[in-house]
């Protein structure tokens, strides 16, 4: 739904949009999800832009009917504070605990919490000039984890009450059964900042060159990128090495120049990949005991080269030069992520109009 509040052509508009959903699951019931914004836009040069969402993801069909296994073994309980010293029989390693895992019937939606603010600049002074910066925050609770049974008592431990309810004790407080299937665990946090800035021009403007020049720049930066188990709290936000679950680096960019006639097209683009951490993880402020010595992993930049040119009405051929210096990947004991591994290469091609 989009609701206009005001229009005065030339000075300011208002606009409101607003969404909701109502979802009804057999397995969880019901729940709502929802939208609201606004735009805001001044002198028809800057606009202001808003919006909070709250977003839903169903478990799957392996999350919730994967099958189920049932493991009588021994569990080192993490969960000991005050335990002995109230019961004399409480054992924290119990040999005979029965350990549930697979599927979770009774898993609930996963639900996010969004919240993006932007604002452009169009100024009428320079025309085909436009600069974006957009914020974003994003949190979903209850991501559906699975932890092992001596985990479920840390994550406990540590004041989740979801891990509480997954264990069960006996009188004497020692565990005799846990449910290390998939349970809405977790939660998940991210944030940052896209930023945007193109410029488009006649060349006439600069020299009598026909055809136009285009620069773009593009660059985001993540402020975090956390996932909260209830055991442990992990920021990969600025881990680039591949070995890494979800890394991400911290910055990255694009900047482009591509100039376009009837004729021809050149274009050059310059990609960057901010320094960071093969593993935060493994860092000596983290880990000094066994921390990665050679950890730090420098910034890298990319050069990319094209060109297209028609030679016949119905044909036109192109060129690309990718990693046209021939920058290594860091080293990694896997493939790299956000590395161009291949070196320079090269791409030919052909399209015909029919």
């Amino acid at each position: 739904m989009a609701l206009p509040l005001l229009d005065i052509e030339g000075t300011a508009k208002i606009d409101t949009t607003g969404a909701a959903r109502y979802s009804d699951y057999s397995r969880s019931g019901g729940i709502w999800s929802w939208k609201g914004g606004a735009n805001v836009t001044l002198f028809d040069t800057v606009m202001f832009r808003g919006t909070r969402s709250r977003d839903i993801r169903a478990p799957t069909i392996g999350e919730l009917f994967s099958t189920r296994a049932i493991n009588v073994g021994p569990l080192v309980d993490r969960d000991t504070d005050g335990r002995a010293a109230a019961n004399a029989a409480y054992n924290p390693t119990p040999a005979t605990v029965t350990t549930y895992s697979g599927g979770n019937p009774d898993l609930m939606p996963e639900i996010s919490h969004t919240t993006a603010l932007g604002v452009s600049f169009t100024p009428k002074f320079i025309p085909g000039f436009k600069l974006s910066v957009d914020y974003y925050d994003i949190k979903i609770d209850g991501a559906i984890s699975t932890l092992s049974g001596s985990n479920l008592t840390l994550a406990c431990k540590n004041g989740n009450a979801a891990a509480c309810a997954r264990i069960t004790r006996d009188a004497t407080g020692t565990v005799t059964e846990v449910r290390s299937n998939s349970q809405n665990l977790a939660i998940f946090e991210t944030g940052g900042v896209d930023i945007e800035a193109s410029y488009v021009f006649p060349m006439s403007a600069i020299a009598n060159i026909p055809g136009t020049m285009r620069i773009r720049a593009l660059a985001t930066h993540v402020r975090e990128f956390v996932i909260d188990t209830g055991v442990s709290r992990v920021d990969t936000a600025g881990d680039v090495g591949a070995g890494t679950g979800n890394a991400i680096p911290s910055w990255r960019g694009v900047l482009s120049f591509a100039y376009q006639n009837e004729v021809l097209g050149l274009d050059a683009r310059v990609r960057y990949v901010g320094a960071g951490k093969f593993n935060s993880q493994l860092d000596q402020s983290v880990n000094p005991t066994g921390y990665l010595v050679n950890n730090d992993i420098g910034a890298y930049t990319y050069l990319d080269m094209g060109a297209r040119a028609k030679v016949m009405d119905r044909v036109t051929l192109s060129l690309n030069i990718n990693n046209v210096l021939d920058q290594k990947p860091p080293l990694s004991p896997v493939g790299p992520v956000f590395y161009d591994a291949i070196g320079t290469y090269f791409t030919f091609g052909a399209r015909l109009n029919f």
